[in-house]
């Protein structure tokens, strides 16, 4: 998923500066102008792509945080079972739940590492998204500016 998010960045990024800068050799080769409508169109459409990722993305950070609620269970569970065997006077059974709960803090704590680097990387993707559709929008008001001034 943190390569899908990757690449997702980086189109949205050369998107982005394609549409500030004028610069895309596919939109040259297209058409000339990029504020034409169908430059704007395609705009339009590679948003509704990029809106959809940015659901699917916030769906898995759903997943992630159920994964850490489940983990933080399991934590607990094995602490209460180490508990339980030290007050029984099971050693090697207290050992065994004390390793349990060991790996399960560890799996938690990259769970929750995965979860604030995706959280990261999804906020910075919204932020691109935001931006190129705030440059779109630009591009259509310019259209309707030149096409009222002629």
């Amino acid at each position: 998923m943190d390569d899908l998010l990757k690449k997702l960045n980086v189109l949205v990024k050369a998107t982005l500066n394609d549409a500030l800068t004028g610069d895309s050799r596919r939109s040259k080769l297209v058409s000339p102008n990029t504020d034409t409508p169908s430059a704007v169109q395609e705009g339009n459409q590679q948003i509704t792509q990029l809106r959809q990722r940015i659901n699917e993305t916030l769906a898995f950070e759903d997943e992630l945080q159920k994964q850490i609620q489940a983990l933080q269970a399991e934590v607990t569970d094995w602490d209460s079972q180490a508990d339980t065997a030290v007050n029984d006077g099971d050693d090697a059974k207290a050992r065994y739940a004390v390793e349990q709960m060991q790996r399960a803090q560890e799996r938690l704590a990259m769970a929750k590492s995965d979860l604030a680097e995706h959280e990261r990387v999804t906020q910075e993707l919204i932020y691109h998204v935001n931006t190129l559709e705030a440059a779109v929008d630009a591009a259509k008001q310019k259209q309707t500016d030149d096409a009222s001034s002629s």
